[in-house]
């Protein structure tokens, strides 16, 4: 056989009303065949490396874009002014007031790195040739004025390794994006005395491991009685860790599903049971918002996932795999909000 070289992107064989994707890396442990195809868009003729007797061919599509339309860009400045007013309002600011743009202080480090969450996970099917929408971004009328950002997959990732690198890539990058927004939100912060009771209410965040480890070393040992008052950046960024926990929990379709779903494919179900019952427990004994999410999650991902990834995942994928753990447990907080009288 001959071989004609590399093309880039992947190709959709259309086979018995179903379409079949495969990516063109040249491997030599297969038998490769040689097809020219046309390229729908501008008629040119290419040629295709294709693992011999991997289909019997119908038609095939080949090229494919990513578009920004017009419903991309609504929800994105929606959800820029309902996070922008979110932080206004934390602030005591009057979101009809001039002083409005002030939310920016939260609007702008929380989208950044919930876009950074998103293009991890855009980057690597980049990389493997997976096809996907670009993130909607979720406007919502809550307390900081989103639910994230989601995105259409236009396809099955096979590969094993494929799915626990693009399953990782989002939380990984937006803890690392979430990492510098901390750090210069609780620089911007203070300490000052908790409130006493009497009548009134606030509400204490419970902190994950890396930010109440960034706290300590800006801050030092705090005294009894006093706490850190946080700045709006800071609060993006301790959503920025929570967002990363939430999306690793190892239930069904969620980043850290997958990951385990391309690591251990015959124990995602067993793992994803174990882990809703986890949630149930911990939203028995200490934050109810726990029980919510394990009711969501079960109800978007816990059924059997229909096919087995191809291959098994490698040393690298497991070390990924591995530091993801690593992350989730930094991020992870047992009791997110306590509201105290």
């Amino acid at each position: 056989m001959k071989f004609l070289g590399r093309l880039t992107g992947f190709y959709a064989v259309h086979l018995k009303k179903r379409f079949f994707l495969f990516i063109d890396t040249f491997q030599k442990s297969l038998t490769i065949a040689e097809l020219t195809v046309k390229d729908e868009s501008d008629g040119k003729k290419l040629p295709v490396l294709i693992p011999a007797g991997f289909f019997s061919e119908r038609s095939i599509y080949v090229r494919w874009e990513m578009k920004i339309t017009p419903i991309h860009l609504i929800l994105f400045f929606s959800t820029l002014l309902t996070t922008t007013v979110a932080g206004a309002m934390m602030q005591g600011i009057n979101p009809l007031s001039k002083d409005v743009w002030k939310g920016f202080y939260f609007s702008i480090p929380l989208l950044f790195i919930l876009s950074c969450h998103e293009f991890g996970h855009i980057f690597a099917m980049w990389k493997y040739g997976v096809r996907s929408s670009f993130p909607f971004f979720i406007p919502a009328p809550n307390i900081v004025g989103t639910f994230g950002a989601i995105m259409v997959l236009r396809e099955r990732v096979s590969r094993a390794s494929h799915i626990v690198k693009i399953g990782a890539a989002g939380p990984i990058a937006g803890f690392l994006a979430a990492i510098p927004i901390a750090i210069l939100g609780l620089k911007l912060s203070y300490v000052a005395e908790i409130p006493k009771s009497g009548g009134d209410f606030f509400i204490k965040l419970g902190s994950p491991l890396i930010f109440s480890f960034i706290e300590k070393i800006i801050f030092g040992n705090l005294d009894s009685g006093k706490d850190v008052m946080l700045h709006p950046v800071a609060f993006a960024g301790w959503i920025g860790f929570f967002v990363t926990a939430m999306n690793l929990i190892p239930i069904g379709q969620t980043d850290g599903g997958h990951i385990v779903f391309g690591i251990f494919p015959s124990f995602h179900r067993k793992i994803s049971f174990l882990f809703v019952i986890t949630l149930f427990l911990l939203g028995i004994f200490f934050w109810y918002g726990w029980i919510f999410w394990g009711i969501l999650t079960a109800l978007l991902g816990l059924r059997k996932i229909p096919y087995s990834p191809q291959k098994d995942a490698g040393k690298k994928e497991k070390a990924i795999a591995l530091l993801s753990f690593i992350i989730f447990i930094l991020t992870f907080i047992v009791t997110p909000i306590d509201i105290q009288f």
